[in-house]
């Protein structure tokens, strides 16, 4: 079946710029939640925690508990994602999924401001949901890069560091 026209022209410079935006700006992710603001924020919160107890029966220890929800949002977006991906290349609806899994990752990290032992689960939840958005949201965002850019520009303009900073695409 033939693929609905995106109306994207490869090689326009400004939507190249947007594509490389979006790259940058979703680093703050990568930066805050899972490498070095939150985790020190979660061990200083959970510190006299202990263990979070699951279904009354499991004891998780909460130094360990955080990582356990960044690898169930791994899990969930490696299990969900292959069929999603496909549907969205049948049905030529890319930015529809990229903008679910976006805002989703951007509502669960807003709900983390609520973060909380005494809602352990809850906050737990919004980490895996924040980390299904995110991980979620970069395969959509990468399936864009073919589409474009000439297949001779790929690298270049996927290892762009600072897109304002060049006025080539």
């Amino acid at each position: 079946m033939e693929q609905p026209d995106s109306g994207i022209v490869k090689g326009d410079r400004k939507v190249i710029r947007a594509w490389s935006m979006y790259d940058w700006a979703n680093s703050a992710y990568s930066l805050t939640i899972t490498s070095a603001v939150f985790p020190m924020f979660y061990v200083a919160v959970t510190a006299d925690f202990g263990e979070a107890r699951f279904l009354d029966q499991y004891g998780v220890p909460s130094a360990s508990l955080y990582s356990y929800a960044l690898s169930a949002g791994f899990l969930l977006v490696a299990l969900i994602v292959p069929l999603l991906s496909g549907i969205a290349d049948h049905r030529g609806n890319k930015l529809s999924y990229l903008k679910f899994f976006c805002y989703l990752g951007a509502a669960s990290c807003a709900g983390l401001f609520f973060f909380s032992v005494e809602h352990i689960w809850l906050s737990m939840a919004c980490i895996v949901l924040a980390c299904a958005g995110f991980s979620g949201s970069l395969v959509f965002y990468d399936a864009y890069l073919p589409e474009i850019a000439e297949r001779k520009d790929h690298d270049r303009i996927s290892a762009r560091v600072i897109p304002w900073a060049t006025s080539a695409a």
